[in-house]
């Protein structure tokens, strides 16, 4: 984890992808125990996995911009309530 989060973590050529290269860096440093990284998931719920875990992460990093702009939105509103802008329906 170490790695990932300083930036130092490749996939090294031949690899397949990144859970290749995990298992491979395991089964490197702790024998064949790091085989077993796949905890009986084939690889596609693998994969499944990782985009379930990567967008729950995007929606809260979203989710965090969201209220800010709301307030922002509210006190313009409050700033400008006394000015009339046209409304159209179509």
């Amino acid at each position: 984890m170490g790695e990932i989060k300083s930036g130092n973590f490749i996939i090294d050529d031949g690899i397949e992808d990144i859970h290749s290269q995990i298992e491979f860096l395991l089964t490197e440093r702790i024998g064949e125990a790091g085989k077993k990284i796949h905890s009986a998931r084939s690889r596609n719920d693998q994969i499944l996995l990782d985009i379930k875990l990567f967008l729950r992460h995007q929606i809260r990093e979203i989710t965090g911009h969201i209220e800010p702009l709301f307030k922002l939105l509210i006190e313009l509103s409050e700033v400008h309530k006394e000015k009339y802008l046209p409304g159209y329906t179509h």
